[in-house]
């Protein structure tokens, strides 16, 4: 409530008090940040660094927050100043069932170019552009040329900017909307401090848009007489968008997809607009980038090629060649009516060959992560560095985390695999599935290091369900299996060993890593004969694991797969 009401000095002390009382709890991220927030426009430094320091070791382990605490590293070696701050008055729109997180924020720099819009006419003028004539159905936005469409149909022109210029914008009084290459979202920087690293944007994909909460008295009459939201209800956007951010950080993501960012202005009737100092009144190269992008990502290769055949050479026109290439040969023979131009196979085979992924943009990293499951061309190798470089820029991706360990090397495997685990379990904030199955991954690695046995301690601590009855095993059947391979990995001898894998076979029997360590086990505890028994069996479930195990899927990733002795047997060959 006291951010609502840019009551900085004492919201900083409320977020405080919550820090003090809770140093490690699943809200401590949001309340550091936002403890920072408060005391950076307040002019706190102090309160701000002590804030930013509270992102530490024990709560990055425990949660998802190690992009909070990179943010809090890059902003604490600067010298925190905040006099001179550059700070925009924008209006946050108010977010609606019919807009995406990205419209929330196009719809906002809009709205601070055009002020003599009211939020309620700005909104209204959206019905030309959705698919339904009975309701708001808008496409994505999500390239600069979805962005021009929808600029352009509000009566505005977007400018395209360097990320060095952002400052600049921010002293002219225009806030900067940026895209994300990582996250593909737009955020709306408000606020700089030239003097620190310190940049606060704001940011829709936090809003809680599970909230049900009946209309007010005074939105009811907003919506009769359609005047503007009172200024409390825009206080109270800002404060629940509002994200700490570091410039620095934010340049070199930029950096990694052409480095540009969008000042909105507005166009006369005419047409006309007027171009501010430092910004590119053309980004037809740029639309046209994009509308190259999109056009593959809808699996229209041919076309898409053929849009990027117009560009410059460069990195970005050699990655849309080469996934065009990639994708025209993943639908089937080639046909000498969509056969690839020779410059297309060129990168393509590029992009394959050791390092070819160096220097990749987001976008195509994605590409290559959602065409290497249907595509043989793409090694898993390949793909497991297209993951990693996803991760790097942003660690706290629950989906990324999960398809990296999906097609990570299970068995053998050491440390590596053990932290990958811990960080989707902690990315997907500990739920039982997660758990589940890092507990699997873990126990087949191997668990006789100390950070494996500490990291099955740490995950069977942490997941309420499976709190062993009176027998000593969990509630639930389906939970089993994993549990029983995480007990016999912490036994403390060959035969505790042996009878817990002997449950996990049972409850699991066609799980050959399972059979496997039974076997194992029973030849380190003498059992020679059943031991004898159970590599015959093993034998019987034996194929190939080409890219690892994913959490339904016991290492299997296709069906047309061998048997070598070593790796896991496929859903098909099971059915």
């Amino acid at each position: 409530r006291r951010m609502a009401r840019d009551d900085d000095s004492a919201a900083a002390g409320e977020w405080a008090w919550v820090i003090r009382r809770a140093p490690v709890a699943p809200g401590t991220c949001r309340a550091v940040e936002q403890c920072a927030v408060s005391a950076l426009r307040s002019g706190d430094s102090e309160l701000a660094r002590w804030a930013l320091g509270r992102a530490r070791g024990d709560l990055i382990a425990e949660f998802p927050c190690e992009t909070t605490a990179r943010t809090a590293a890059a902003i604490l070696a600067t010298p925190l100043d905040t006099r001179g701050a550059l700070a925009v008055n924008t209006p946050p729109i108010r977010p609606e069932s019919y807009l995406s997180d990205n419209w929330c924020a196009v719809l906002t720099a809009v709205r601070a170019a055009r002020p003599e819009l009211s939020e309620v006419r700005l909104k209204n003028r959206l019905q030309a552009a959705s698919y339904s004539p009975d309701e708001i159905n808008l496409p994505p936005v999500d390239g600069f040329d979805d962005l021009r469409w929808a600029v352009r149909l509000l009566g505005a022109e977007p400018l395209v900017v360097a990320s060095d210029r952002i400052e600049e914008m921010l002293g002219q009084g225009r806030p900067v909307l940026f895209r994300d290459p990582v996250r593909r979202s737009w955020g709306v920087v408000v606020w700089a401090a030239p003097k620190s690293d310190a940049v606060l944007w704001l940011d829709y994909g936090r809003w809680d848009r599970d909230r049900e909460r009946p209309l007010s008295q005074a939105e009811v009459r907003q919506l009769v007489s359609s005047a503007e939201p009172a200024e409390q209800d825009r206080g109270r956007v800002r404060a629940e968008v509002s994200r700490l951010g570091s410039m620095s950080l934010l340049r070199a993501s930029l950096a990694v997809d052409g480095d540009w960012a969008v000042a909105v202005v507005p166009r006369a009737r005419d047409g006309t607009f007027t171009a501010p100092p430092g910004a590119a009144t053309h980004g037809d190269a740029l639309a046209l980038l994009w509308q190259a992008r999109h056009a593959v990502e809808k699996r229209a290769y041919l076309l898409g090629t053929r849009l990027a055949g117009r560009l410059a050479a460069g990195r970005p026109r050699d990655e849309i060649l080469a996934i065009g290439a990639l994708g025209l040969r993943s639908l089937g023979p080639p046909d000498p009516a969509r056969r690839p131009s020779p410059d297309a196979d060129r990168a393509a085979a590029g992009l394959l060959r050791p390092g070819g992924l160096e220097g990749l943009s987001p976008w195509a990293l994605r590409e290559i992560d959602e065409m290497a499951a249907r595509l043989p061309a793409v090694s898993c190798e390949s793909h497991r560095e297209a993951l990693e470089r996803l991760r790097a820029w942003d660690p706290d991706d629950a989906g990324i985390l999960e398809r990296l360990l999906a097609r990570a090397p299970i068995e053998g495997s050491g440390e590596e695999t053990v932290r990958l685990a811990l960080d989707m379990t902690r990315a997907k904030s500990f739920s039982p599935d997660s758990i589940l199955w890092a507990l699997r991954v873990i126990a087949l690695s191997k668990p006789e290091t100390p950070a494996a046995r500490g990291a099955l301690v740490a995950l069977i601590r942490h997941i309420p369900i499976l709190v062993p009855d009176a027998k000593g095993m969990p509630g639930s059947r389906a939970n089993l299996a994993p549990y029983c391979a995480a007990r016999a990995a912490l036994s403390a001898g060959p035969r505790e060993a042996v009878a817990w894998w002997r449950r996990a076979t049972e409850i699991d029997p066609k799980n050959f890593p399972y059979q496997r360590r039974l076997a194992e086990a029973l030849a380190a505890a003498g059992e020679t004969a059943e031991a004898a028994t159970a590599r015959a069996r093993q034998q019987e479930l034996a194929g190939v694991e080409r890219c690892g195990g994913g959490p339904d899927e016991e290492g299997a990733t296709g069906e047309e797969e061998t048997d070598d002795g070593e790796g896991l047997m496929t859903r098909e060959a099971q059915r």
